[in-house]
């Protein structure tokens, strides 16, 4: 009964989540999906073909790794692949967020990472340039293991052509909402820089002994990865 209520609250926090998204434009149409690693083989995801702005309770599906459905009407998205992908490599995770915030597509589409220590709220966040995955066909397991290499020791990646993902670690009642809040950042940073080099203004990196500091603070903060939360196959 205790785990009937927490997926209640989850899809309900995932609802909301789904809406901030479509508010803040970081999606569009049926972009995008979210999910939860509930249980060792158990994740609530989107389900195929969702707006992210006008989900229902149904629209949340539970599945196994494999993308069977254990629980709900609908398939999940198509797109589960790349969720279980990131799950995989990050044992340590609550939750995955994919949209496609339009300047973060932008410099993913130049195939140009987002250099991080140019601002001090992106270099403490997510440590290190966020970085661009190959490009791959959406809803196929090519596109999904693309991201392997980055999400393995990264909380966001950018995708070539196809948004960003974001991943959360910090805990089951802040971990879907710091995955949108990261998400946000990738596309305030994105923004900023992209501005910057259309005005034809130089993106300089912080002086080093500024990132030192902002490395230190992420450590203070407890950043980084964390235990794995199920037993690793």
């Amino acid at each position: 009964m205790a785990q009937e209520h927490e997926e209640i609250w989850l899809r309900r926090e995932m609802i909301k989540i789904g809406h901030h998204l479509h508010q803040r434009r970081l999606i569009c149409g049926y972009d995008g999906n979210i999910s939860y690693r509930v249980a060792e083989n158990e994740y609530l995801i989107t389900k195929s073909w969702s707006s992210l702005g006008f989900l229902t309770e149904a629209d949340i599906v539970k599945i196994d790794r494999d993308g069977n459905v254990l629980d709900g009407k609908y398939r999940a998205t198509g797109e589960y692949r790349l969720h279980m992908v990131a799950y995989r490599e990050r044992p340590d995770i609550y939750c995955v967020v994919h949209a496609h915030p339009m300047y973060a597509t932008v410099w993913a589409t130049w195939d140009k990472p987002i250099p991080a220590f140019v601002l001090p709220e992106l270099g403490v966040v997510f440590g290190e340039d966020i970085a661009v995955a190959p490009y791959g066909a959406s809803g196929t397991q090519q596109i999904a293991e693309s991201i392997a290499s980055l999400i393995r020791t990264h909380d966001s990646a950018l995708m070539c052509r196809h948004g960003a993902v974001t991943v959360s670690n910090k805990g089951p009642e802040v971990a879907l909402l710091d995955a949108y809040n990261k998400m946000e950042k990738v596309e305030y940073g994105a923004e900023i820089l992209y501005l910057l080099q259309v005005e034809g203004q130089p993106v300089t990196l912080l002086p080093e002994e500024e990132i030192a500091t902002l490395k230190a603070a992420r450590a203070r903060l407890n950043f980084g990865l964390k235990p794995p939360r199920f037993p690793v196959p």
